[in-house]
């Protein structure tokens, strides 16, 4: 398998991140290990670059965060 470029992720990482959330409401830890797991472990994105695609998302207004319980 062709190893996929840092790169490329990274130029796609807003369109990854929601299509993760089109799948269903989820979190910033989860969503770090769903793009390992994808990525066969190729890849892994930190928790602040996570937290900065979500910022630039909210900001246009694709998605809309919310704080719930750990239940």
């Amino acid at each position: 398998m062709a190893e996929i470029s840092k790169d490329l992720i990274r130029g796609h990482m807003d369109t990854i991140v929601i299509n993760i959330l089109a799948q269903g409401d989820s979190y910033g830890y989860r969503i770090v290990q769903d793009i390992k797991t994808m990525s066969g472990g190729q890849y892994e994105i930190n928790e602040a670059k996570l937290y900065t695609v979500f910022r630039r998302l909210q900001k246009a207004e694709y998605v809309t965060p919310y704080y719930g319980n750990e239940t």
